[in-house]
């Protein structure tokens, strides 16, 4: 979807859940309502998406949440090759 994230820029985005659950709540709610939320915050501080889920009352579904088996199955992948560069270097 896309959309212009310019008032979303207070929005803390830690990883792919976080970018998922966030399209997932302004697909749902509205960009608008989203931003809405933001403000709502108390000293103006930044946003995790859970808080704002929380304020528009959303319960994000396990389907968006758990990550997907490709993206697990390539972080592994990933895991695997820096444990076997640590390992070539080991005296």
């Amino acid at each position: 979807m896309e959309t212009s994230r310019d008032g979303l820029a207070r929005v803390i985005l830690e990883s792919a859940r976080d970018q998922r659950t966030l399209d997932f709540l302004i697909a749902t709610c509205g960009q608008q309502a989203v931003e809405r939320a933001c403000s709502e915050l108390p000293g103006g501080r930044r946003a995790y998406v859970s808080n704002l889920a929380r304020i528009l009352k959303v319960s994000v579904p396990d389907s968006v949440i758990e990550t997907p088996r490709a993206d697990g199955a390539e972080n592994i992948a990933a895991i695997k090759k820096l444990l076997e560069r640590a390992v070539k270097r080991m005296p």
